[in-house]
C-alpha cells in the first residue's frame, strides 16, 4: 500500500548568536496546525513543500519561493530585525515501513539549495542516536531518473511508486515527475484553489493533468496509452526496416531495366510473397526475369553452337548497325531533352501550387482569427458581434467590400469552408506534380542508361570496323560475354529477391500483429474497469459535494468526465460545462474539497497509487461557512489517511470552536511567530 505520513519536523534559522527553531509531531489523520495570519503559518507550509522538493508547486525552484526568515531576516516577537545566515528544514516521514529523515537547507553557505540530506532513521524522534545518512540532488539532470543520488527517483521508490513514461508535446516519450502528481494532494493557500491540480508546474508532458490523475487511480488507460505507443513504436521500426530492405533491393536492379510487382515501398496487409516477381521491362520487353534468363540462356546456347564470324563477314551489317544506333541515339537525346524540359514545367507548377498553398494557409489562419473574434464578441454579446459598427452603428459585412457594392459576399464561415476545400484541391494537385516529377526523373535515369549503352555498341562498331577483317568478330565475342553476365548478375538478382522476400514477409507478419494489437486496444483508451472507477467516484463526489452544502447547480446533473476526469455539468441545459464555470466561488472551493478526497477514497479502495497523505493551506476560501468546515474536518477525521490543515481560523477563538467543536484531531498550535530564538 502506498503511504505517506509526516511524523515530525524542525526548522532553524541561523544568525550570528542563538538560532531560531520550531519543532513539532504529527500523528496519524487529522492534524490542524493553527497560527494567525503573517505570524510564520506560510512559513511552515512552504517549508513542507520545500523539504519534499515539490516547491515548483509554489511557483519557482530552490529557495527564491521560500519566506524571507529562512534567507535573509527575521523578526523576534519584539518584532527586531535580526539577518538570517539562512536556514535547514528537517522533516521526518514515515511509508509505511521504514521511517526517514529529510533535511534540506536555504541559502545556507557552503550547502548548495538542490541538495537534500536523507538521514535513515527517525532522527527527530530519537535525538542523540545515529543513523546512516546520504545526500542526494534535485533539479538537476538525473533528479528523477538516477538511482543512487537522484532525489525525485529516490522519493518515487521510497513511496512505492513506479511513474510511468507519457507523452510529450513532441510526441516523445517523457517521465511523469512526481511533481505534476503532488499537487493532487499537496494544495496551497494560493492559487492551489484556483483549479483542478492548478499548481502543476511546465515539464512538456501533454495533458499532464489527466496523466496524473490516470495514476493516481491507476487507470488502465495509463497501461493502453503505453501499450499504444509501443505498439506505434514497433509499426514505425517495422516500416523503416521494410522501407530499408525495398531501397536496398532497388538500388540493385533499377539500372537494368528490372522491376519489382508485388511488393510497395511501405508495408502492407495484402503483401503475398507468391504474387511478389522481378520483372524485366525494357521497350518491348516485358515478363518475369527468370523467364527473360531463360531466353539469354537460350540465346547463348544458340550462338555457342555456331562459329563465330570473322570481321570481315559481318562489317556491312555493322554499318548499317551504325547507322540505326547513330539515329536512335539522336532520338533518345531528343527525348531527354524532351523530359528535361517537362520536368521544369512540373517543378515550376508544384512551385507555384506551394506558394499558393501559403497564401491559402494565411488566408485561413486569418479568416479562423476573423471568425473566433466574432464568436467571442457574440458570446459576450457585443455590438462588432451583431454586425454594426460601435462607432457609427452601421452594417458591417463579413467582407472589405466598398459599401456601395450590392453583391453579398460569402460570410466568413462560407468562406473558411471554401478555402478548407482550396486547400484540399492544391494539396492533391502538389502532390500529383510531385509523382509526376518522380517518373519524369525516373524517365530519365532509364533514358541516360540506354545512351550509354547504345554510345558504347557505337564505340564498339567502329573500332571493329577498322580492326583486321580476318580476326573473330568483336561485336559477336563482347556479345556473348554480356550476356553470360546478365544471366549471372540476374541470378543474383532473383536469388537476393528471394531473400529477402522472407524478410519481407517475417517484417510483414510482424507489422500485422502489431496493427492488430493496436487495433485491439480500447478505442478511448478507457477500458470497462475504468468507466467503473470513474461511475464511483461520481457518486462518492456528489454525496461529498451534498455533505459540503453544494447548492449552485443540481448535484443529479454533476459526473466525472471520462475526458478529462474533472467534474462537468451534463444535462440538458449546460451539456458539459465544467463545473468550475458554474460555480460560485465559495461552492467551488466546496467543490475542490468533494474531488480532492474523493480522489483519495477511489485511490484508496482500489489500492491504486494515491499516498494517503492530504496537505491543505487555508482549505476555508471565499468566507466558507463555520458549518461547512466543519463538515469537511468531520470528513477527514474519520479517514485513514493522514491529513494535514494549515488555517488562520480568521484570527478567531469563535471560528476555531464552531470548525472543530467535537471533531477527533491534533492540534499544532503556535502563539506568536512561528521561529522563536532557542535557549543556548
Amino acid at each position: 500500500m502506498k503511504m505517506l505520513n509526516i511524523t515530525a519536523i524542525r526548522i532553524t534559522t541561523y544568525t550570528a548568536q542563538e538560532p531560531f527553531v520550531f519543532e513539532a509531531t504529527f500523528k496519524e489523520k487529522l492534524n490542524i496546525i493553527r497560527g494567525d495570519n503573517a505570524k510564520g503559518k506560510s512559513t511552515l507550509v512552504q517549508s513542507v513543500f520545500y523539504v519534499l522538493g515539490q516547491e515548483e508547486l509554489l511557483g519557482g525552484k530552490n529557495s527564491k519561493v521560500i519566506q524571507s526568515c529562512l534567507k535573509t531576516h527575521i523578526r523576534d516577537d519584539n518584532d527586531n530585525g535580526i539577518t538570517a545566515l539562512g536556514s535547514s528544514i528537517e522533516l521526518q516521514i514515515f511509508n509505511g515501513i521504514n521511517e526517514v529523515t529529510l533535511k534540506r537547507c536555504a541559502n545556507l553557505k557552503g550547502v548548495d539549495d538542490r541538495l537534500i540530506e536523507i538521514t535513515f532513521g527517525a532522527e527527530l524522534s530519537n535525538k542523540g542516536s545515529s543513523f546512516k545518512k546520504e545526500s542526494m540532488y534535485i533539479h538537476d539532470a538525473g533528479g528523477a531518473t538516477n538511482s543512487y543520488h537522484g532525489f525525485h527517483k529516490w522519493l518515487e521508490e521510497y513511496l512505492g511508486w513506479e511513474l510511468p513514461l507519457v507523452s510529450s508535446a513532441s510526441d516523445k516519450e517523457i517521465k511523469l515527475y512526481s511533481q505534476l502528481v503532488f499537487p493532487a494532494f499537496l494544495i496551497e493557500q494560493k492559487a492551489g484553489w484556483s483549479n483542478y491540480l492548478a499548481t502543476s508546474p511546465y515539464f512538456g508532458v501533454k495533458e499532464s493533468k489527466k496523466r496524473a490523475i490516470e495514476f493516481l487511480l491507476n487507470l488502465d488507460v495509463s497501461q493502453n496509452e503505453k501499450a499504444k505507443r509501443q505498439s506505434e513504436a514497433k509499426l514505425d521500426t517495422y516500416k523503416r526496416e521494410w522501407q530499408a530492405k525495398y531501397e536496398e533491393m532497388e538500388r540493385l536492379i533499377s539500372s537494368d531495366f528490372v522491376v519489382i510487382t508485388g511488393v510497395k515501398r511501405y508495408p502492407h496487409v495484402d503483401f503475398d510473397s507468391n504474387n511478389s516477381n522481378l520483372v524485366f521491362e525494357k521497350g518491348t520487353n516485358y515478363c518475369n526475369l527468370m523467364d527473360y534468363i531463360n531466353i539469354l540462356e537460350q540465346d547463348l546456347k544458340n550462338k555457342s553452337a555456331i562459329k563465330i564470324p570473322t570481321n570481315n563477314e559481318v562489317n556491312a551489317e555493322l554499318s548499317r548497325k551504325l547507322e540505326e544506333l547513330m539515329f536512335e541515339i539522336q532520338n533518345m537525346t531528343d527525348e531527354e531533352d524532351k523530359l528535361r524540359n517537362f520536368l521544369s514545367i512540373e517543378h515550376a507548377q508544384r512551385k507555384e501550387v506551394n506558394e499558393s498553398l501559403k497564401e491559402i494557409d494565411k488566408e485561413i489562419d486569418k479568416n479562423y482569427g476573423a471568425l473566433k473574434v466574432k464568436k467571442f464578441g457574440a458570446s459576450h454579446d457585443s455590438i462588432l458581434a451583431s454586425d454594426n459598427c460601435p462607432t457609427c452603428h452601421q452594417e458591417i459585412k463579413d467582407a472589405l467590400l466598398p459599401v456601395d457594392i450590392n453583391a453579398m459576399p460569402m460570410s466568413i464561415e462560407d468562406n473558411v469552408k471554401y478555402l478548407n476545400g482550396q486547400q484540399k484541391i492544391f494539396k492533391s494537385y502538389s502532390m500529383s506534380c510531385f509523382k509526376t516529377i518522380m517518373n519524369i526523373s525516373s524517365d530519365l535515369t532509364r533514358n541516360k542508361i540506354l545512351q550509354e549503352s547504345i554510345r558504347e555498341s557505337i564505340k564498339a562498331i567502329r573500332i571493329q570496323l577498322i580492326a583486321d577483317p580476318r580476326l573473330p568478330s568483336i561485336i559477336d565475342v563482347r556479345e556473348q560475354i554480356k550476356i553470360e553476365d546478365d544471366v549471372k548478375r540476374f541470378r543474383g538478382f532473383i536469388k537476393f529477391f528471394n531473400k529477402s522476400i522472407d524478410e519481407f514477409s517475417a517484417i510483414n507478419n510482424n507489422y500485422k500483429l502489431a496493427l492488430e494489437e493496436k487495433k485491439n486496444l480500447p478505442q478511448n483508451g478507457l477500458s470497462q474497469n475504468d468507466k467503473g472507477k470513474l461511475t464511483e467516484f461520481t457518486e462518492i463526489f456528489k454525496d461529498l459535494l451534498r455533505k459540503f452544502k453544494f447548492q449552485s447547480c443540481n448535484i443529479n446533473f454533476i459526473k466525472i468526465s471520462e475526458e478529462t476526469y474533472f467534474p462537468i455539468i451534463d444535462s440538458s441545459e449546460l451539456l458539459n460545462e465544467t463545473l468550475r464555470n458554474d460555480s460560485s466561488g465559495s461552492d467551488f472551493t466546496r467543490v475542490m474539497w468533494a474531488y480532492t478526497l474523493g480522489l483519495y477514497l477511489v485511490s484508496n479502495k482500489h489500492k491504486a497509487n494515491h499516498p494517503s497523505f492530504l496537505f491543505l493551506d487555508e482549505p476555508s476560501q471565499h468566507s466558507i461557512s463555520n458549518e461547512s468546515s466543519w463538515q469537511l474536518f468531520d470528513s477527514l477525521s474519520k479517514e485513514s489517511c493522514q491529513t494535514i490543515i494549515a488555517d488562520s481560523f480568521n484570527n478567531s477563538n469563535q471560528v476555531f470552536e464552531e470548525s472543530t467543536k467535537n471533531i477527533d484531531f491534533h492540534l499544532i498550535k503556535f502563539e506568536g511567530r512561528l521561529l522563536k530564538r532557542k535557549a543556548v
